[in-house]
C-alpha cells in the first residue's frame, strides 16, 4: 500500500488479528486431530517462513519489477537452503 494509505493499512493489520482466531481456531483443531500437533507445528513453521518474506517484500516495495525480482530471490534461497 502507498504511504499515504497508512490508517487504511492499519485497519486491515487489526482486521486481521481481530478474524484470525475464528478462523485458525476450527482449522488447527480439525488438523491437531488428524495429523498429530508435531506434524502441525512443522508444517506451519515451513509455512509462515515462505509466506511472510513474500507479503514482507509487497508492504515494503512499490514498483511491480521489484517485488518479482525480490520474490524470485527468496524463493531461490528457500530452494537452495533446502538442498544445501
Amino acid at each position: 500500500m502507498a504511504p499515504d494509505k497508512k490508517d487504511v493499512t492499519v485497519g486491515l493489520v487489526l482486521f486481521g488479528f481481530g478474524l484470525s482466531p475464528l478462523i485458525t481456531a476450527a482449522i488447527v483443531r480439525y488438523l491437531v486431530e488428524n495429523y498429530g500437533l508435531m506434524t502441525i507445528f512443522l508444517s506451519s513453521r515451513m509455512s509462515i517462513s515462505v509466506i511472510l518474506p513474500i507479503l514482507a517484500v509487497a508492504l515494503k516495495y512499490q514498483s511491480k519489477n521489484e517485488i518479482e525480482i525480490l520474490i524470485r530471490r527468496t524463493l531461490m534461497r528457500l530452494i537452495l537452503v533446502r538442498y544445501l
